[in-house]
């Protein structure tokens, strides 16, 4: 049985605190970055390929272009950009959602885990601040 200090048990929650913050943060961002995937693959999926035609703004002025979607750049990591069918473009959109969500689904793990570790050391230093019955409490982990 670990035996340790109020103070540590404090210093314990407060490190758990501040990681839950910075998982917190993370999963905020990965949510950003998950919305971004999900409008990247909507928009895929609606447009079908061949030559569409388009407007670019250009300093107040609209040029019309005419743009092929039948293949598009799909960035594969290390800034390597590949071009890609429209279909094998949202295959990989789908994989990386996919990766967003696992890495979500681990830190929520990890975050609840933190906060369960913190209610039971709340609770034992809880009641080692009860009135002693015959000894002086020790708080063991």
């Amino acid at each position: 049985m670990v035996e340790i200090t109020a103070e540590q048990a404090i210093g314990m929650i407060r490190g758990n605190e501040a990681k839950m913050g910075q998982i917190s943060e993370q999963l905020q961002g990965l949510a950003r970055s998950l919305e971004v995937l999900m409008a990247t693959r909507s928009t895929l999926e609606e447009i079908k390929g061949g030559e569409k035609e388009g407007l670019v703004p250009v300093g107040g002025v609209y040029l019309p272009v005419g743009i092929d979607v039948s293949t598009v750049k799909v960035e594969v990591g290390s800034g390597v950009v590949l071009e890609k069918s429209r279909e094998e473009a949202i295959e990989i959109v789908k994989r990386r959602e996919n990766t967003l969500r696992e890495t979500a689904d681990k830190l929520q793990g990890m975050a609840k885990m933190l906060r369960t570790e913190s209610m039971e050391i709340r609770k034992k230093l809880a009641a080692a601040r009860q009135p002693p019955t015959s000894d002086v409490p020790v708080i063991s982990g």
